[in-house]
């Protein structure tokens, strides 16, 4: 589910702008299984019978939740030239429980404990992250079709988790000029 809000001026003066906030909440559910069976086995002469299988499964849930404010201020320098500065703000708290167990003998000579690190009981974890995001622009119409610019701008991707090895801490933010 996700909501934003916007206001904008209306004038027509050289300063125009821009305000907002946005919420966004997602609830995920993933379950899998994954099924060694005696042919892998036989790849690395492993005597088993041709019926022995083991399973590992994994059980996730996570919760993403991310808050938003941003402005933007336009302001035309001259009547072909405008320059834009603008700033958003976004917190991010992801929550999640993820539950795994490990395969058994003898697939763990090949597999060792499976494809995803098995937990004891289910492991809860949460993080919150947060960025400060500029932009700055200028623009000139060279036309009235045709439109330059040039833009800086910081982009923001939040950090979070990997549900196949939950012994790790969440990975960082990712960060781009």
């Amino acid at each position: 589910r996700s909501q934003a809000f916007r206001a904008a001026s209306t004038t027509d003066g050289p300063l125009t702008w821009l305000a907002g906030a946005s919420y966004y909440k997602e609830r995920a559910a993933e379950d899998m299984t994954i099924t060694a069976e005696a042919g892998l086995l036989k790849l690395f002469n492993i005597p088993g019978a041709a019926t022995l299988t083991s399973s590992q499964t994994r059980s996730q849930r996570q919760t993403t939740e991310s808050w938003a404010v941003f402005g933007e201020v336009n302001y035309a320098l001259t009547e072909r030239l405008r320059l834009t500065v603008g700033l958003r703000w976004t917190h991010d708290t992801i929550d999640q429980s993820v539950q795994t167990n490990a395969l058994t003998a003898p697939f763990t000579l090949v597999l060792g404990q499976g494809i995803y690190q098995p937990t004891v009981g289910v492991v809860n974890r949460g993080a919150s992250f947060e960025k400060l995001t500029p932009r700055l622009a200028l623009d000139y119409r060279l036309a009235k079709d045709v439109l330059i610019y040039a833009s800086v701008t910081n982009g923001y991707k939040s950090g979070g988790f990997d549900a196949g090895k939950p012994s790790e801490k969440a990975y960082e933010p990712e960060e781009v000029w």
